[in-house]
């Protein structure tokens, strides 16, 4: 019996009768205690609607990859490929997550073909910064978007920062791990001069509760971030402009600097560099700068000149009786 349940494991065979509506459920309940609310929001609106799509009797043993593919015809016909990549993804990762924690022996959908996601290229060049700032009619939203570009903090982070998070002596901002994104481990944004004197200067402003606020002095929402940056893309002709291309320009400039990926990767608070690179980085956009790392190559006779060449004996001896 053992052999044959193993066979038919390689093969792909589930035996579960755990119902698929009930794994996303405990996914979603898990994810709602050990990690952020934003990412339990966004799982729970993918993983919702496969969730009424599929019923409360299909069994994981019974589900198949065209059960999820039908269900993003239909409920997201229209989206993008990004969308649809991601929306199949959290489906994937909740059965990922019940085999890892043994409620099901495998997970039957594991290597299904998802659309491929686009990668967003854009980032703000550096001699459009100042038209940024000119395009801003006030003080308080200049500093917003002041310290994200020159921090690369998160858009879902710069509305929490409180005078509490701010380490003066070490220049930073620390969120404890309760607080960060995952709740894995804590969050730390350093602040280069600029953003230290804007930083220092509002917790002297607000010693409680969110030190970047309107011009009516409350905290900045989501939404009156992202109606600004509408009215400034506008204002500038710049469509593809919004908050995250502040974190996106961030990496960029720091990589064309010379940063090392490592290091950027830990300044943008990642764990390693895969994001960095499958994001963040755009400097195949920029040619000049390819062509100078590669030409840092050192030890090696980049000129065809300084090759040594081999003599005319050398040549005889080779040659075939």
């Amino acid at each position: 019996k053992y052999h044959s349940l193993m066979d038919e494991r390689r093969k792909g065979i589930v035996r579960s009768d755990e119902a698929v509506a009930t794994i996303l459920n405990r996914h979603l309940l898990w994810v709602r205690d050990n990690r952020s609310e934003a990412t339990y929001k966004k799982k729970l609106r993918h993983l919702r609607s496969f969730g009424q799509y599929i019923g409360p009797k299909v069994k994981v043993s019974g589900l198949k990859a065209y059960h999820v593919e039908r269900w993003i015809g239909q409920e997201y016909s229209g989206r993008s490929d990004t969308y649809k990549h991601i929306a199949i993804s959290e489906v994937v990762t909740a059965l990922n997550w019940a085999e890892k924690y043994q409620y099901i022996e495998s997970n039957p959908i594991a290597k299904m073909p998802k659309p491929q996601a686009s990668v967003r290229q854009f980032f703000l060049p550096a001699e459009k910064w100042p038209d940024i700032l000119a395009a801003i009619g006030d003080d308080e939203f200049r500093d917003y978007i002041t310290v994200m570009v020159t921090t690369g903090a998160r858009a879902q982070e710069m509305p929490k920062i409180e005078a509490r998070h701010f380490e003066r002596d070490q220049r930073r901002i620390v969120f404890p791990q309760i607080e960060s994104k995952g709740k894995k481990r804590s969050r730390v944004i350093y602040l280069p001069d600029e953003a230290y004197s804007i930083v220092g200067r509002l917790v002297e402003q607000h010693p409680s509760g969110a030190i970047f606020r309107n011009t009516q002095g409350e905290p900045w929402s989501k939404n009156a971030v992202n109606q600004r940056f509408k009215r400034l893309k506008k204002k500038l002709n710049m469509p593809q402009l919004c908050a995250t291309v502040m974190r996106h320009s961030y990496a960029h400039h720091q990589l064309i600097g010379g940063v090392d990926s490592h290091v950027v990767s830990k300044l943008l608070g990642h764990v390693d560099g895969t994001m960095l690179a499958k994001r963040y980085g755009h400097v195949d956009q920029n040619p000049e700068f390819m062509l100078s790392q590669a030409n840092r190559i050192s030890g090696l006779p980049l000129n065809p000149t300084e090759l040594p060449r081999d003599s005319a004996e050398d040549v005889d001896r080779r040659q075939p009786a």
